[in-house]
C-alpha cells in the first residue's frame, strides 16, 4: 500500500516539475529573447522662409532659453544675463508656422518652464516680440511621497517676482528672493495625484501662461505596500544576472516541490529504510527491527 502511495506522489512530483519547466521556458523566452517591434524610417523636413523673428524678455538670472516651433523644431538658444534678461535676434522662420515656444531651465537645473506665443494673422514681414515675461521654472524634491508627508515645490523666476502656484485649482502666493528662487512646502499631502503649475507677476506684468506642469503623487497605504514590494523585486533583479533569473525561479520551484513531497512522505521513508535492513543478513540487533 505504501509503495503505491509513493508511486502516486512521485507521479505528482513529475507532473509538477514538467509544469514548472514549461512555465520557466516561456518566461525565459519572454525575458531573454524579447520581440522588439520594428519602427519604420521617418524623414523630418523643415522649410526656411524669407522672414525673421526677434524676441527679447526675461525669466531668471542665468537661465538657459530655447526657442523652437510648435512641433519642437529647434530655432535658437541663449542664456539670460545676471539680471534675468535675454534676447534672440533675426532667426529665419517659415511663414506657415504661427506658434513659437520657449523652453527655460534655471541655472541650477532644478526646474523647467514651457510657454508659447501665437502669431495673429499671416506672416508677411519680420516679427519682433519684446518684454516677454516667461513663467517660472518649477520642480519637485520628490515626485512620489506617502500620504501625510510634505511635498516640496521650488523653482526660479525674476528676483522679487510674485509667484503663483496652482495646485489643482488652489492658488498659493509666494515671493521670489533676490536670486529669483522660490520654494513652498505643501504640508500633510492627502492621498491622490496633484498637478501643479506656476505663473508669476513682476511690476504688474504677468508672465506667459505655462504649457507644462509637475505631478506630485501621494501614495495610500496599499499603494505603499505594493511599491515597497516592487522595489524589493527590482533590487533582487539588479543583483542577479538577467539570464540566470529564469533558472533560479526553476530551482526555487523544484526545491519547494521536493520539500513538500519529503514532508508528506517522511513516514514512508522510514518504512523503506527498515525494510532494506530486514533484507540484510541477520544481525544481533534484529530484535530491535522486529519491533517495527
Amino acid at each position: 500500500m505504501w509503495k503505491k502511495r509513493i508511486r502516486k506522489k512521485l507521479r505528482i512530483l513529475i507532473i509538477c516539475t514538467i509544469f514548472v519547466l514549461a512555465i520557466a521556458q516561456r518566461l525565459q523566452a519572454v525575458t531573454l529573447f524579447p520581440n522588439f517591434s520594428q519602427s519604420g524610417s521617418s524623414t523630418v523636413t523643415a522649410t526656411v522662409g524669407r522672414f525673421h523673428i526677434s524676441v527679447s524678455g526675461y525669466q531668471s538670472p542665468y537661465a538657459s532659453i530655447i526657442l523652437k516651433t510648435q512641433n519642437g523644431t529647434f530655432l535658437a538658444s541663449t542664456t539670460a544675463d545676471s539680471k534675468g534678461y535675454f534676447s534672440i535676434s533675426n532667426i529665419l522662420i517659415n511663414s506657415s508656422v504661427l506658434q513659437y515656444c520657449f523652453q527655460a531651465v534655471d541655472f541650477k537645473r532644478i526646474g523647467e518652464s514651457d510657454s508659447c506665443i501665437t502669431v495673429s494673422g499671416i506672416i508677411d514681414k519680420d516679427l519682433t516680440y519684446s518684454d516677454i515675461f516667461l513663467p517660472p521654472t518649477i520642480g519637485l524634491s520628490k515626485k512620489q511621497i506617502n500620504a501625510g508627508q510634505n511635498g516640496i515645490i521650488f523653482g526660479y523666476s525674476m528676483p522679487g517676482a510674485t509667484v503663483y502656484l496652482d495646485i489643482e485649482g488652489k492658488i498659493i502666493t509666494i515671493t521670489a528672493d533676490d536670486t529669483g528662487y522660490y520654494t513652498y512646502i505643501y504640508k500633510n499631502v492627502p492621498e491622490g495625484v496633484f498637478r501643479i503649475s506656476a505663473t508669476a507677476e513682476l511690476s504688474s506684468k504677468k508672465s506667459l501662461a505655462p504649457t507644462n506642469d509637475v505631478t506630485l503623487e501621494a501614495l495610500s497605504i496599499p499603494q505603499q505596500i505594493t511599491n515597497t514590494g516592487k522595489k524589493v523585486v527590482e533590487k533582487v533583479a539588479k543583483k542577479v544576472p538577467f539570464n540566470l533569473l529564469p533558472f533560479l525561479l526553476i530551482a526555487l520551484a523544484l526545491l519547494v516541490a521536493i520539500g513538500v513531497l519529503l514532508y508528506k512522505l517522511r513516514v514512508h521513508f522510514w518504512v523503506i529504510f527498515i525494510d532494506f535492513l530486514r533484507r540484510r543478513k541477520k544481525m544481533h540487533h534484529d530484535w530491535f527491527l522486529d519491533k517495527w
